[in-house]
């Protein structure tokens, strides 16, 4: 399991999605995300359930990436608390170029 998803392993699923990278979950984590767009631009985002998320992405859901379908997840980490996450989101939205 990735750093961060917790020892209890019934909190923790993983699955394999189709470019064959794993994903982790634990029900109690928020994850901080990075999707690389079709215009080889780059969404960030925040949610504590990451599989669910990524699929309203790719079905238009969400208004900031839906003219730019597909979308492939290119990075994410999961975090202890909805604090740290939403810093480190935040961060990562400030431009700062040295995350």
């Amino acid at each position: 399991a990735k750093e961060g998803c917790g020892p209890k392993l019934a909190e923790v699923a993983t699955k394999v999605n189709e470019e064959g990278s794993l994903f982790c979950y634990n029900k109690n984590m928020r994850y901080v995300y990075i999707l690389e767009l079709n215009d080889r631009t780059y969404y960030v985002g925040s949610s504590p359930r990451l599989e669910e998320r990524i699929q309203d992405h790719q079905e238009g859901k969400c208004k900031s990436t839906k003219d730019k379908r597909p979308v492939k997840l290119h990075w994410y980490c999961c975090f202890k608390s909805d604090n740290q996450a939403l810093a480190f989101e935040k961060y990562l939205k400030g431009g700062s170029g040295t995350a």
